[in-house]
């Protein structure tokens, strides 16, 4: 159980922000008087961005989860 806490601590709040962003991206798309090119910009800024974390998350998976799994086997 402790394995899949850490990594989630991260994963699931950037998931989160980047289906909001989504879905406001979704929302500018279907406006017809927005700049459409801003928000594209925007959320895929935000996606490169929040990819860092999502690396880090990875590697508390890889390393840190799979020795806490260790020890309580």
């Amino acid at each position: 159980m402790a394995s899949l806490f850490l990594q989630n601590i991260i994963v699931i709040p950037i998931i989160l922000m980047l289906n909001v962003s989504a879905l406001k991206l979704h929302r500018t798309l279907l406006k017809k008087d927005t700049n459409v090119k801003n928000e594209v910009i925007r959320h895929t800024i935000l996606c490169v961005i929040l990819i860092i974390p999502l690396v880090f998350a990875s590697f508390i998976e890889a390393y840190i989860s799979s020795g806490l799994i260790c020890l309580y086997h």
